[in-house]
């Protein structure tokens, strides 16, 4: 342990509260990372009051408190911290990172890089983004993916004020002037729900003319979507175990760090809203639905000769053209993208993996992944498997 350290004291239990709303999913996952840390060492008893996005909340007079972690979303709060002179660490985007209120959050520029990335490899050259209804914020998130896409046609949509409904209308109008196929990254579920229903409204096709991605949903929205939402995983999970543990720290006497602690996300999981790729080519484009929808399937490029009644020197070329690659390179895109889903998620054997992505079988689905990854799937499966546990604050107090 470092000598500068302060000496830690005897344990005793610590009264934390937990000023973070508890309406949307990502919060819940927020709060579900801070009772893992807690479980983990024991001894943290938690005021948790169930609140909505917009509400605001404080520090409750009759309770005292050793700590808090809390979206700090206005000076109130900020305020109340301040008077009662306890560690507090904020997981939200608003806010600035101080010494006081130190932040804990999602790396908001590597989230744009993820979208980024994620449209660009589906062959997109039209963008848009409908960012947050928040007075005052400044979207470093927005800034960070319209800097990656600049060379692009790019184009974005403000809402009204939050507590106002989309108007509808001046919404399907913007979509409508957009050039197709545009690609949209959309700031949360319920903005979705209104592109998604705006863009049906005015008969066009998701997502082969509108994909449709977005950077928070809940569950409960996505499944009451007439299309299933796209969206970026942010890891809020750990997000909330990272934050309990600089906040363990701070109630100990350690500093806060001089720079936010940024959570990178895990990955986009992609549904129907995306599920398409940008080509003017209409045979391309059936040919890749053909290729995704027969990914797990032993399919090769002769069966999308039979498919599409052209000579492979054709595919290729016009393959080439629109996508940058080879129709061979793309089933084995897809088919990489499958594979690594499974390994993420499930506990199934390589062969059963092989299998299931349209591999002849493990030795060469072993080989193409290292090929294309760097990795082989087993040091992958590793990797992410032990990814929480390397977002704990070094040195943390859980191992000293």
């Amino acid at each position: 342990m470092n000598s500068e350290s302060p000496p830690l004291p005897s344990w005793n239990r610590r009264r934390v509260a937990l000023l973070i709303q508890t309406a949307t999913d990502w919060s819940r996952q927020v709060l579900a990372g801070i009772a893992r840390y807690a479980d983990k060492l024991g001894g943290w008893d938690f005021y948790l009051e169930p609140r909505g996005l917009d509400q605001r909340m404080f520090l409750p007079r009759d309770w005292t408190a050793d700590g808090a972690i809390v979206r700090l979303t206005h000076p109130g709060l900020q305020s109340s911290i301040a008077r009662r002179r306890i560690p507090a660490v904020n997981v939200a985007w608003l806010g600035r990172h101080s010494p006081t209120v130190p932040k804990v959050i999602s790396d908001e520029a590597r989230c744009a890089e993820l979208a980024a990335q994620f449209f660009l490899a589906k062959g997109y050259r039209n963008f848009a983004f409908v960012g947050p209804r928040r007075v005052g914020y400044t979207d470093l998130f927005e800034h960070s993916f319209r800097s990656l896409v600049a060379q692009f046609d790019y184009q974005s949509f403000v809402p009204d004020p939050a507590g106002k409904a989309v108007d509808r209308a001046r919404l399907t109008r913007w979509i409508r002037a957009l050039p197709k196929p545009v690609a949209m990254l959309i700031w949360d579920g319920n903005l979705c729900h209104e592109v998604v229903l705006a863009s049906l409204n005015a008969s066009l096709q998701i997502p082969d003319q509108v994909a449709v991605l977005c950077l928070e949903v809940d569950p409960l929205v996505s499944a009451l979507c007439p299309i299933p939402l796209s969206y970026i995983d942010q890891d809020g999970d750990g997000v909330g175990y990272l934050a309990a543990g600089l906040l363990e720290r701070m109630m100990f006497g350690y500093p806060a760090p001089d720079e936010p602690i940024l959570v990178p996300p895990r990955q986009i999981v992609e549904r129907a809203s995306t599920d398409s790729v940008a080509v003017g080519d209409p045979l391309v484009a059936r040919a890749t639905r053909f290729i995704r929808n027969r990914a797990a399937m032993p399919i090769a490029v002769k069966d999308l000769e039979r498919e599409l009644d052209l000579s492979r020197r054709q595919l290729e070329h016009r393959f080439i053209k629109q996508l940058g690659r080879t129709p061979a390179a793309e089933i084995l895109r897809v088919r990489l993208a499958l594979a690594k889903e499974q390994l993420r998620k499930t506990d199934l054997v390589l062969d059963t993996i092989a299998v299931r992505s349209g591999f002849q079988d493990a030795s060469v689905f072993i080989r193409c992944f290292h090929r294309e990854t760097g990795q082989t799937p087993g040091e992958f499966r590793k990797a992410v498997s032990v990814s929480r546990l390397l977002l704990r604050p070094p040195g943390g107090i859980a191992q000293e």
